[in-house]
Order: structure tokens, then sequence, then C-alpha cells
């Protein structure tokens, strides 16, 4: 009998250990772009209009993350929010979103969201010039680093959900003038954000993205909760911006989540 119950232990134990890998296989390909979800990125991309498929082809990072099979996933699954309010009180203003929770100081090494297959940390940061992770936090649910890691983080916190096609806002303009055409169409947009959006816009002037969390909404602007904007070290901050100052900054919303 205690032979057979022996037996019986070590093949439940063994089937339990079977589990456990495909559970974790299934959620490391959750990170990772897939046949469906580069063929529906590509549906996507052909149907929309041909400057907002320009600025999203320009953003690899996101790209990589429209790519994964759960961005397009039409019954999402939702938890619960763990946080009642923003800022969230584990990264308020001032602090970092970084392994050291100091100022990140690998961004001049030319750090990046992919990581190397044959390197170790997968949690980190991976420096393109001296090939060797750095201190920027891997948000796992998008594979994105500094600023848009950090919104996609606080996006999934707050909202209960990652960043996907269900969410995705409709209309985001593409191209912003820096004058009063422009201020309107931030105005405009604004009235389809909600308090805990994640917005991500072109730099004005620059070849980068940048993303905010949408915190507050008033008939002048936006207060927004970013990483990476004040200081190029993945620094937290809170700001709130005129339509001028969005209209200055940047000058196209890439997409927008709700």
């Amino acid at each position: 009998m205690k032979k057979i119950l022996s037996v019986f232990l070590t093949v439940v134990i063994f089937s339990m250990m079977l589990l456990v890998n495909v559970s974790a296989d299934e959620d490391l390909s959750r990170h990772q772009p897939t046949p469906y979800g580069i063929a529906k990125f590509e549906e996507y991309i052909s149907q929309i209009d041909p400057e907002q498929a320009r600025l999203i082809l320009s953003d690899s990072e996101l790209v990589y993350n429209m790519q994964m099979d759960y961005y397009w996933d039409e019954n999402p699954v939702v938890t619960p929010s763990r946080r009642a309010s923003l800022p969230l009180s584990e990264y308020p203003s001032g602090s970092y979103y970084s392994f050291n929770s100091k100022g990140c100081s690998c961004h001049s090494n030319s750090c990046t969201w992919d990581v190397p297959a044959n390197v170790t940390k997968k949690d980190r940061c991976y420096g393109t010039k001296t090939k060797t992770s750095g201190d920027c936090k891997i948000y796992k649910g998008t594979n994105a680093i500094q600023c848009k890691g950090f919104a996609d983080y606080v996006c999934k916190q707050y909202n209960g959900h990652d960043v996907g096609s269900s969410y995705a806002i409709s209309g985001a303009p593409s191209s912003i003038t820096n004058d009063t055409t422009g201020q309107n169409a931030w105005k405009s947009f604004a009235n389809k954000l909600y308090v805990g959006s994640n917005v991500r816009v072109k730099v004005r002037g620059k070849t980068y993205y940048h993303s905010f969390i949408v915190t507050k909404k008033s008939s002048t602007g936006l207060t927004i909760y970013d990483a990476n904007r004040v200081s190029n070290n993945c620094k937290v901050s809170v700001a709130t911006l005129t339509w001028a100052d969005l209209a200055k900054k940047y000058n196209g919303v890439v997409n927008a989540w709700k």
C-alpha cells in the first residue's frame, strides 16, 4: 500500500511540475510577439490613417507590444486595481522607476528593452554599448522600460488591465502644430481621456516618444504623472500642462488607452 501511495504521489508531483512549466511557458509567451499578434497588428495598421500608422511603425517599443497576442484579446481579463488613487504610493513624485531607487545611469549606454536571449537578467534593461544589464526596470506586462514601462505599470495597477485594443481610444491626433490649432487639437482629444488614461506621444523636435498617465483634467489642460520627463534617469514626476504646453512639447499622439 505504501509503495502504491509513493508511486501515486510521485506521479502527482511530476504532473504538477509539468503544469508549472507549461504555465511558466505560457506566461513568458504572453510577453513576446506571435504570428497571430503580428497578423492582427498588420491588419490594424492597414486600416488606420497613414500618418497614424507612420507614427506607430516608427515606435519600435510600441510595435513590439502591439504584436503580442494578449493585446488583441477581445475579452481581456481585468483584475481589481490595487490602488485607489494616483500617484501610486510606491512611486511618489521625486522617486525613481529603477532597481536601485536612484537615478538610472545606463541611458547613455543606449539601454534597450530588447534583451538578448543569452542574457540572464530579463527583468531590467540591457546596455547595447557595454553589453551589460542596466538599472531600468522592464515592466513585463508590455516588455517596456523607462517612461513607457512606468506608464504601462501604473495603468495596470490603477485600471486593473494592460494596454490593449479593447481599451484603445480612437481619434488620436497624429499631427499637432505648435499654435492655437494644435492647442485646440489637444483640448478636443482630452475630452476622450479619463483619469488613469495612458497616453503615448511623439516629442516635438526629437526622434523619441514619451508616455504619461492622466491624473486630472481641467478646462485649461492636463495633470500628468510620468517618468523620465524632467530628467533622463527614470525620475518620476507630476506636472500640470496647459494646452499650449502640450502643443509645444508633443507634436502627435501615437496611441492612448483608457
